[in-house]
């Protein structure tokens, strides 16, 4: 019965985001039909970048897996479509959260043990947690360097403040020995009887275990090699990410250059990234408007509204349409075919 339910999600989540978008756009007054204005060129070559961000996530993913996760044969297609599909619950989620869980139970559902199911889709997570907060420091530094020292001084400590947690997360992964904390032990054995406790506590401490050895599996010397892969795959997904405001704004004729679009882009991600509304709408447009008229002169709500329904809401579509797919023959009506 759960699971008829989840065939729901995505178009309750594409539904719930559309009303957001329209509700902010209604109180700026913005006319949608300001989109058929653009360049037909520049406004196509955007919807591009935004599907080849999907498949690079993807695609790197793959590579993850391929290399860490003890087997080398997933299937690109059903990889790319469990990729995509999680997408779709980080776009739908305060603070983007929930896509790596999607992710992990795909691969324990193949016979990735737990924690390293878990670890793999975190792999993603520190270096695009990483990328973008260094992308945003630049842009807070940018910011502050024109005079604008409150909207780059919050930039700036999100970001640092963002960078700090990540890595430490990286450092206790690493531990050896990690375990369920002795206070959280104390309330499970006090809530639970003997038997379920001490199961959960066994599980639990397994998980840690497995998570922490395949952090230390994986981050290290002897895999430089794959790691230099997986930051060059998440320099392209800057690039291309930074992209699509580019094209937008040509397709405009504002003149805004790569670089700097960029920035704009990643101020957004990262203060979108704060655990407030669903993938950041209201946010998300609000800093790149301010952020392109107080730091780059010129501020624009078609170019930022049009921007969010090529970078959001189309892939927002997109993924749901996936999700759904994923679903219906991974979870609903699951194949359950075991990597070997």
């Amino acid at each position: 019965m759960k699971q008829s339910y989840l065939k729901f999600l995505p178009p309750a989540g594409i539904i719930l985001s559309l009303a957001i978008l329209f509700a902010i756009a209604s109180q700026f007054r913005y006319n949608f039909s300001t989109i058929f204005s653009i360049n037909p060129l520049f406004l196509l070559l955007a919807f591009i970048s935004s599907i080849l961000l999907l498949i690079v996530q993807a695609v790197r993913f793959k590579y993850i897996v391929d290399n860490f996760s003890g087997f080398s044969n997933f299937p690109f297609l059903e990889t790319l479509l469990v990729r995509m599909g999680s997408q779709f619950v980080a776009m739908t989620t305060p603070g983007y959260v929930g896509g790596e869980v999607a992710r992990a139970a795909w691969l324990a559902s193949k016979g990735v043990e737990p924690g390293r199911a878990l670890w793999l889709p975190y792999i993603e997570i520190i270096f695009d947690v990483i990328s973008s907060n260094i992308v945003a420091f630049v842009a807070g530094l940018y910011a502050i360097y024109f005079g604008n020292y409150f909207l780059g001084s919050i930039v700036i400590l999100v970001s640092s403040a963002i960078f700090v947690l990540i890595w430490l997360l990286v450092f206790f992964s690493r531990k050896e020995g990690l375990t369920i904390p002795i206070a959280i032990v104390k309330i499970l054995r006090k809530i639970l009887s003997e038997t379920r406790s001490s199961w959960v506590i066994e599980k639990g401490n397994r998980f840690l275990t497995e998570f922490s050895y395949a952090s230390l599996a994986t981050l290290n010397r002897k895999n430089a090699r794959q790691i230099a892969i997986i930051a060059i795959y998440t320099v392209a997904l800057v690039i291309i990410t930074g992209s699509t405001l580019y094209l937008i704004s040509m397709g405009l004729s504002f003149r805004l250059n790569l670089l700097l679009a960029t920035l704009a882009v990643f101020v957004s991600i990262v203060l979108g990234n704060l655990p407030i509304t669903l993938g950041g709408s209201g946010i998300a447009e609000l800093s790149v408007y301010y952020y392109t008229g107080l730091v780059l002169g010129f501020a624009s709500w078609p170019l930022v509204f049009t921007w969010r329904i090529v970078s959001y809401i189309f892939p927002l579509f997109l993924t749901g349409i996936t999700a759904n797919i994923a679903l219906h023959r991974f979870t609903v009506n699951p194949t359950r075919s075991r990597i070997r």
